[in-house]
Formats: C-alpha cells, structure tokens, sequence
C-alpha cells in the first residue's frame, strides 16, 4: 500500500491530535489563543481540476495551478491544525471551516482567534459571535469614512504608546495606535508613490496609466491627483487598527496579541524554505492531500526543535550534520567500515534541549 492511499490521508485527525498532545505537554498550551492566517503552494504543472486552480498567488506563480492551505498556530508558532481549500477560493472563506473543524475535533468552548485583515468580513464576525469565540483581526483604516479617520488623527495625535478603543455596530471594539517607526515607513513609501504620480502626470502613456498608480484618478480629460486620497492617507500614516470583541483585554494586551502572529508567517517561510513543501510535483488529491500532512508532520518536528534550542532549524541541521557516520567500504576485506565522529559538546547540547528525558 503506498502513501497515496486513503487509510494515509485518514490519519490526518490523529496526526493532529498529537501534535496537540505535544503542545499541551511542552508548551502550555490550551485552545484559549491560536492564529489563523493562509498561504498558496503551487504546483509544477499547468491542468486544473476541483482542487488545483488558478487563484491569487501568494508565490508569484500567477500562472500555475495552486492550493491554499489555512494553518493554526499557538502563540510560539508551533502548528496545531491545518485545512485544504481549492486555489481559487476567497481568502475570508477559509477562516469559517478551519475554526469549526478545529472546534468538534477538539470540544473547544471557548478561545481567540488572531488573524489578518482578510478575515474581517460582516459574515465571519458574526459566525464567530455565534459560535461563542473571541476575535483579534487587523482592521482596514483606509476603508473608513473621512470623518472617523480625522478624528482618529486627532486624538491619537501622533502620540507614540497612545491607543484609543471606538466601539463600532458590527465588528467589535476598533483599537488604534500609533507608531513612529511605521510612521516614518510609510511617510517615505507615500513620497515614493507621490513621485511616481506626479512623474507619469508630467510624462503620461498608455502603458504608465494601466500601472494605475495609487494617488491619480481619471478626469475628462487625462488623469490627476486624488487629493482625498492623499489626505487620508496623510492622516493615517503610522496608525494601526484593530477590530476585538475582547472586552477583558486591555488595548495593549490586545495589540501584543496580534503582533504575535508573525509565528504564522515565519512557519509559513519554514515550510516553504528549509522544507521545501512546494513546489508539488503530485497531480491527485490523495497523494497531495499526503503530501501536505508529511509537511505537516515535518513542520511540527521543526517548530518544536527551533522553540526547545532557540535556533533555527537550519542552523540546528547545519549542526547535527557535523555527526553523521562515515561509511567506507574495504575493496580488499570486502567489508564496509562505519567511522563514527566524535560527537561535539554544541550538538549534545542540541540533543539534551530536544531529546525526552
């Protein structure tokens, strides 16, 4: 039976459930915080089928069939649950499915999820309303009304360490801050799209116009600059929002949460990088579907050596490459001899952290 099978891919509940197991013991943790966030894998082809699509990609490969996979992170990046969702599907879409699977599986009766700006639909605020959970998603500032923005700008005042909590209808409190070092970014990535526009409006063309650069808009004859747009934008330069419905949680317990969900992304790059998930080179769902939980299993193993050695795991492999057996076969005896090298004080090191005792 080979790993494409089905009884394979059954062990996926089971596979998780003792990576949960894992967490719980080395990690503390409980359900009451996880992070969600998605990711596209490609493939190294060009058919399509129910699985396979063309979508957005998040790998540049705008023209290779791709899945997406929703993962579940704690707050240390260890993964604790992953979904597979077709290519093409819309990113707010998969937060919904991967919750509530995550939630039978496991009898959850309450926990926060963390998640990116993507999630914030009318429709997932109220499932997760529903479904008696927490939420911390970023918010879309710039999609707020002018006179909210100014107000903002006004009491935050560009104040560094200063938040404000707006209660809002339907999504929640909406949090913000101010930052000095996100401010100073995007005031310099602003002049940048500022100079750009002021270039092609100096120097139209065709091609230039399809670029649709941020600051111009179309008039009747031409184009020039969207001074609303510039205006808000100037106003929301190094403020950050954020939608919650955690009332116990204090503004800058609610931040310091969220910005903890750079552990998805980071996982995301390690399996992406130091374990090579894609491209997939596989063209039927049971095989992709074992592919996806090797990487799982091997993402799991990963995470949990980079925690235990506070290293990463490239680094730590670099290492324990240091001590692997030579193996010499003897022309003349007709035998092989196994050269064992002198195992270094830093790999034991490494062995002592993530070996059980």
């Amino acid at each position: 039976m080979g790993i494409c099978d089905s009884p394979f891919v059954d062990l996926k509940d089971e596979i998780e459930s003792k990576v949960v197991a894992v967490a719980k013991k080395h990690f503390g943790f409980s359900f009451s915080l996880v992070f969600y966030d998605l990711t596209t894998l490609y493939f190294e082809s060009f058919e399509t089928d129910d699985i396979r699509r063309i979508g957005f990609s998040k790998d540049n490969k705008a023209s290779n069939p791709q899945i997406m996979i929703g993962l579940l992170v704690n707050d240390l990046g260890f993964p604790i649950s992953y979904q597979l969702f077709p290519g093409n599907k819309f990113e707010g879409h998969t937060l919904m499915p991967s919750i509530l699977s995550l939630k039978k599986k496991h009898k959850i009766d309450q926990m926060t999820v963390v998640a990116d700006s993507a999630m914030i639909s009318d429709q997932n605020v109220e499932f997760l309303k529903a479904e008696k959970l927490h939420y911390i998603v970023a918010a879309r500032t710039a999609n707020l009304p002018i006179q909210t923005i100014e107000e903002i700008a006004k009491q935050l005042n560009q104040k560094y360490e200063i938040t404000i909590r707006i209660p809002t209808l339907s999504k929640g409190d909406l949090i913000l801050s101010f930052s000095q070092k996100r401010y100073v970014k995007e005031k310099h990535e602003m002049e940048k799209q500022l100079e750009k526009a002021n270039h092609y409006l100096k120097h139209p063309s065709s091609a230039e116009i399809i670029k649709r650069t941020k600051f111009l808009k179309g008039k009747k004859l031409g184009y020039e600059l969207n001074q609303e747009l510039i205006h808000k934008a100037s106003l929301l330069l190094g403020i950050k929002g954020y939608y919650t419905n955690c009332s116990n949680l204090s503004n800058e317990e609610v931040i310091s949460h969220y910005k903890n969900l750079w552990h998805v992304e980071q996982t995301f790059r390690i399996s992406k990088s130091d374990l090579k998930a894609r491209p997939i080179f596989h063209f039927n769902e049971p095989a992709i579907k074992a592919h996806l939980l090797i990487c799982f299993m091997a993402l799991a193993i990963a995470k949990y050596i980079e925690i235990k050695t506070n290293r990463s795991i490239k680094a730590v492999t670099k290492e324990l490459k240091k001590s692997i057996n030579a193996r010499i076969y003897d022309e003349v005896n007709k035998r092989e001899v196994i050269m064992k090298p002198k195992i270094s004080d830093e790999v034991r090191n490494i062995l002592e952290m993530i070996l059980p005792h």
